[in-house]
């Protein structure tokens, strides 16, 4: 029998490379019912402190905080955990779900700005930045608003979940000794924290663990018909999040790919509003996981809302959504001060909602 090291190299990286994707799956589980766990005890300083009681609230403190750590999907499973506990309402965790998206283009625009410094091609590394923030303001606040009146008339709360009972109290029977270990050795306030830390390390060690994607190297051009075809790139946009679970991984290629010319603005519309929707699948297993039928319903209304959103905009009226986004881009790159009032409000925007 083979030993590892007797394999070629590249079965050794793809075998490496699966160990650490399942210890770091593992590893999301434990981290969320840490956070399960210390939920609860956190409802008075949310209440108290951080004010997050609305669905505005929740918007603003899951736009900065994705916004602040470059990142959406911990947020959103941080949402996930703090609803499951009924440490914030149904509607906060909603709007941090979307916020958490919403502050996630960030990261893009901080990858087309650092390219930028580079001097390949500046403008189309910063304009794919800020379409992918116009993209996910476009299609969020609708579906927060929409969602939010499904949540009112109860959709999606008889969702049959006792069929995931025999794996979650497995799941439950062997995480009981360790979590009962932290509750008498750690403080409640501090599981929740444990938790998050857990769950950012797990994802940067799943990152770690994606194969490597780049389409660099394919026959595709700008003017090839399939990346001009939008329903074509809305399914490779949420195949390649999909496959790498990382909206980081998936947009950022666009950064590079649009600068050295073998893709085109107006083709990188569908892609990221299809990675906008396929990024949720961790928030869903999170949500699956934590077996409870209202934070299940809570995702599924989440990513109903952005597909009902994004498919209209792609069937109905797509090339006039392109052009609108296309000229605004534009306009805020062909002047300074219009950037930076934009770049202002996008951090400011998230504040004024928390505050009032």
């Amino acid at each position: 029998m083979k030993t590892l090291t007797a394999l070629p190299i590249h079965m050794r990286t793809h075998a490496r490379k699966l160990a650490l994707s399942l210890f770091s799956l593992s590893l999301f589980v434990v981290a969320l019912q840490i956070m399960k766990t210390g939920a609860r005890p956190l409802e008075p300083l949310i209440h108290e402190h951080l004010q997050v009681h609305s669905l505005w609230d929740g918007l603003g403190f899951g736009w900065i905080t994705a916004s602040a750590i470059l990142s959406g999907s911990p947020v959103a499973a941080i949402a996930v955990t703090l609803y499951d506990g009924r440490a914030i309402s149904r509607f906060a965790a909603f709007g941090m779900i979307n916020g958490s998206r919403i502050g996630a283009a960030f990261m893009v625009l901080l990858v087309g700005y650092m390219y930028s410094l580079r001097g390949e091609r500046s403008r189309d590394g910063i304009g794919v930045g800020l379409l992918a923030a116009l993209v996910a303001q476009s299609v969020h606040f609708p579906a927060l608003l929409i969602g939010s009146v499904l949540l009112r008339l109860g959709m999606f709360e008889r969702l049959p979940v006792e069929q995931m009972e025999g794996v979650t109290s497995l799941m439950d029977r062997a995480l009981d000794p360790l979590l009962d270990l932290l509750t008498r050795l750690l403080p409640d306030v501090a599981l929740f924290p444990l938790g998050v830390l857990i769950m950012l390390f797990c994802f940067r060690l799943f990152d770690r663990a994606l194969p490597e994607v780049t389409l660099e190297n394919t026959r595709f051009s700008s003017e090839n018909g399939f990346l001009s075809n939008p329903l074509l790139m809305f399914a490779l946009g949420f195949g390649i999040t999909f496959l790498t679970l990382s909206v980081s991984v998936s947009l950022g290629l666009l950064v590079p790919l649009t600068a050295k010319q073998i893709v085109n603005r107006e083709q990188v519309v569908p892609y990221i509003m299809g990675a906008g929707i396929s990024t949720f699948a961790d928030t869903f297993v999170a949500a699956v996981i934590l077996q409870d039928a209202k934070t299940i319903a809570l995702v599924t209304v989440a990513i109903l809302t952005i597909t009902l959103i994004s498919m209209t905009y792609i069937l109905v009226a797509f090339r006039a959504y392109e052009r609108a986004l296309l000229r605004f881009t534009d306009l805020l790159m062909a002047d300074r001060w219009a950037l930076r009032v934009y770049l202002a409000a996008f951090v400011l925007i998230p504040f004024t909602l928390i505050l009032t």
